[in-house]
Formats: structure tokens, C-alpha cells, sequence
């Protein structure tokens, strides 16, 4: 079993558990991949509409992934907000799968230089990839309402001339 098929048995499973808008949510997932260099695969939210980050033992997470005064973390936040955009679920959906192969890729490659580092150097270029994803996932999530056109509620005079 490999963490990208754990990963997608988990987003798929997880409209089946409690549907979009349901009481009752996933707060986070984390997979756990041992190996030469461990990770540990975090995802803010429900995994069907999230991005797993790479952590790595010895390294401070992502200030997106940080709670913030008991709001929960950013990350999550923003994808709350664009989970709830009826009109961003599918581009989201889009974007979301797009960003995790980025994440996976690029991943793969720090790694492989990362097996040849030791101590703190390793755990410089480890805790540097994991913050720079999570920023570029962030700053992709932000544009995405931009691309897309938030919902804006209807006014008044948005009514005037509409025919039923």
C-alpha cells in the first residue's frame, strides 16, 4: 500500500462517511510512510477536498497547518470558505488534485537530495519544502476565487430587467 493510493481511497471515501455540508466533518487526515526518510502526509479537512503536505520528523510544520487561536488552521479555513462556494466546488476539486501532484513530484525529488544530507541540513531542506508548498497551495487557493468569480449575492438591482 502506498501513501498516493491510501490517500485517494481516503478522498474517495470520504463523500460516503458525512456528505458535503453533513454535521459531522473530518477535521484532518495524516498518513505515515516509514522509510529512510519518514513522512508524514497531512491534510487539513476532509481528505475528498484537501491537499496532503509532507511533514517530517524534526521540522516545525507549516505555519498554515497552526491553529490559530482556536479557529483551526488557515489552510483549512480557506478551503472551508471555498467548499461552501457552490460555484468553486468543481474548479476547487480541479485545483486540489493539480497541487497534490505538484506536492508528490516535488516531494520525491527533495527527498532523493535529502537522503544525502544529514542532521540539520536535512532538516533545513525538509522544513523549507514542506513551508514552501504549503504557501504555494495557499496562494493557488486564494486566486482560485479570483479565476472563478466568488458568489456574490443577488441585490436589488441585479433583479431589474430579469425575465422569469
Amino acid at each position: 500500500m502506498t501513501a498516493p493510493l491510501l490517500r485517494r481511497l481516503l478522498r474517495d471515501q470520504s463523500g460516503l462517511a458525512c456528505p458535503l455540508g453533513g454535521e459531522e466533518e473530518t477535521v484532518g487526515s495524516l498518513i505515515v510512510e516509514s522509510g529512510a526518510i519518514p513522512i508524514g502526509w497531512f491534510a487539513a479537512g476532509p481528505p475528498g477536498m484537501a491537499i496532503f503536505l509532507p511533514l517530517f520528523p524534526g521540522t516545525e510544520p507549516p505555519e498554515a497547518l497552526l491553529d490559530e487561536n482556536g479557529t483551526g488552521c488557515r489552510l483549512a479555513r480557506l478551503l472551508n470558505r471555498l467548499r461552501a462556494e457552490v460555484n468553486l466546488r468543481t474548479p476547487l476539486r480541479a485545483v486540489l488534485d493539480e497541487m497534490q501532484e505538484w506536492v508528490d513530484e516535488h516531494a520525491r525529488e527533495v527527498i532523493v537530495e535529502a537522503a544525502e544530507l544529514a542532521g540539520v541540513p536535512r532538516e533545513k531542506l525538509l522544513g523549507s519544502f514542506s513551508r514552501h508548498a504549503a504557501e504555494r497551495i495557499e496562494d493557488r487557493l486564494a486566486s482560485l476565487r479570483e479565476d472563478h468569480g466568488a458568489a456574490r449575492p443577488a441585490t436589488a438591482a441585479s433583479w431589474l430587467g430579469a425575465t422569469f
